[in-house]
């Protein structure tokens, strides 16, 4: 009877001992599969951000190749467009403001083209155009007539004329050929318009007059004021006073077509 006590303490104490080796292990593997899964988890998280940063040096990699490529592109154009060198620019571009200075002209705008090759009797030209927009300087006398109109257009033309054929003849542009001279020149104007040019050159010599000058003058006064003022001016003024007052000038877009031989 003892010894069968004895077995079941016996017995009792290994169930103990084996339900509590049972939970130990139960709560050991429940700490380790939840620190799996939570490592299961940081690894997928920086996983997605690595493939997220892939995906982002992807895309700048694309960029690259395509501003690479544009690049290329440009490069490639540049390389089939030839144009005049600076020494050549600014050499032509210096004759011809000379020489319409000295034909009583303004340049109003100056342009080349890209210089292009051709063949002709099995040599090769280079060929580059200059487009010169020109147009008369004011006089520097106010016109009293329509006559006086007339002059200043009819010289005005034969200048811009003059100015072609010195172009046409400067040893500087020995290889050149002017193609077109498009002259544009309204009619000279009326007594009627020259009043209305005289009243506003007036209308801005009076605009500039002070208060001390004119306070106390009759509008007679005044104009005799003005008049005077008109008298005294110098003839650079009078040209600008005219430029302002708005003078229609006659103009004339002229091509010119140079040749430099680039060898056979």
């Amino acid at each position: 009877m003892k010894s069968n006590r004895i077995l079941l303490v016996i017995l009792i104490v290994i169930i103990i001992v084996f339900v509590g080796m049972a939970g130990w292990l139960y709560s050991g593997n429940s700490k380790t599969v939840k620190q799996n899964n939570e490592l299961t988890n940081n690894i997928a998280s920086n996983q997605a951000t690595v493939n997220k940063g892939k995906a982002a040096v992807l895309a700048q990699q694309n960029q690259a190749t395509t501003l690479q490529n544009e690049l290329t592109a440009a490069q490639t154009a540049l390389a089939q467009i030839s144009v005049p060198t600076s020494a050549e620019s600014i050499k032509y571009d210096a004759i011809l403001f000379s020489l319409a200075a000295d034909s009583q002209l303004k340049i109003t705008s100056l342009s080349a083209t890209p210089a292009s090759s051709t063949q002709e009797n099995n040599n090769t030209y280079q060929i580059t155009t200059f487009t010169v927009n020109v147009e008369g300087i004011a006089p520097d006398k106010i016109f009293g007539s329509a006559k006086d109109s007339a002059s200043y257009v009819s010289a005005t033309v034969n200048n811009i004329l003059a100015y072609a054929n010195k172009i046409a003849s400067s040893p500087d542009f020995s290889t050149a050929e002017i193609p077109s001279v498009s002259i544009t020149s309204q009619a000279s104007m009326t007594d009627a318009d020259i009043t209305s040019l005289n009243n506003n050159i007036a209308g801005i010599i009076q605009a500039g007059l002070s208060a001390d000058e004119t306070q106390g003058l009759t509008a007679d006064e005044v104009a005799a004021l003005v008049q005077a003022k008109l008298t005294a001016l110098k003839p650079d003024q009078v040209q600008a006073l005219i430029e302002q007052a708005g003078l229609t000038k006659p103009m004339a877009t002229i091509t010119i077509r140079v040749w430099v031989l680039k060898g056979a």
